[in-house]
């Protein structure tokens, strides 16, 4: 999988576009693999209690169309935000395309290295692949890509320049812009911003441009 530049997704399509971001990385494993459901589909899109960290899923590689690493990001599944929106998406790979997955959660910043390492260096289920979850895994996945040159990742919210790493990422200032601007309209005082962090500014210089 050869990266060409990093794909841009609003904010206010991040359900839809994790859940893109994984069909578009899964893309290249799934050959001409014709979609089906038949070990998989529960009769309705939500999970069953085991689905949610692949369940019988990913012991069933073997018969899978392609079996996906998920390496979520801090807070792990259950955040009712971004690492469930990932969670949402290899579960719709898994009834669309009969996708094998398992689930790591990392807790902190050094386990992610661990995971990725872990996950690549596996051959029983060997990954066609690993999806890591958040922007603080870029270090660790630039460094792990690089040792394992034949396997194919990918990464959301952040780019990593490696050939085998697909890159997905967000135009943050353009949410930040329509909320600039909502805030213009309604006051004629003085308004401020709160964007959680400064690195990358672009949160703040979007709003800034809104009002």
């Amino acid at each position: 999988m050869t990266q060409t530049g990093p794909t841009t997704l609003s904010r206010r399509r991040l359900a839809a576009g994790l859940g893109g971001a994984v069909a578009g990385a899964l893309a290249g494993c799934l050959g001409d693999e014709a979609p089906g459901s038949a070990s998989i589909d529960t009769g309705n899109d939500e999970p069953a209690d085991d689905e949610a960290d692949g369940g019988d899923a990913i012991r069933n590689a073997a018969d899978a169309s392609a079996t996906v690493g998920m390496i979520y990001a801090l807070g792990g599944l259950d955040d009712r935000s971004f690492n469930d929106a990932a969670n949402r998406g290899i579960q719709r790979a898994r009834l669309d395309h009969d996708v094998a997955f398992a689930n790591e959660e990392p807790t902190s910043i050094p386990e992610f290295e661990t995971a990725q390492d872990a996950l690549s260096s596996s051959t029983d289920p060997a990954y066609d692949l690993i999806c890591c979850i958040g922007f603080l895994q870029a270090d660790a996945l630039s460094t792990v890509a690089g040792e394992h040159p034949d396997q194919r990742y990918a990464i959301v919210d952040s780019v990593v320049d490696r050939d085998n790493v697909a890159s997905y990422v967000f135009r943050e200032h353009e949410g930040s812009f329509q909320a600039g601007h909502l805030a213009g309209l309604v006051t004629d005082r003085d308004v401020s911003v709160g964007a959680g962090s400064t690195v990358p500014d672009e949160r703040t210089v979007g709003y800034v441009g809104g009002v």
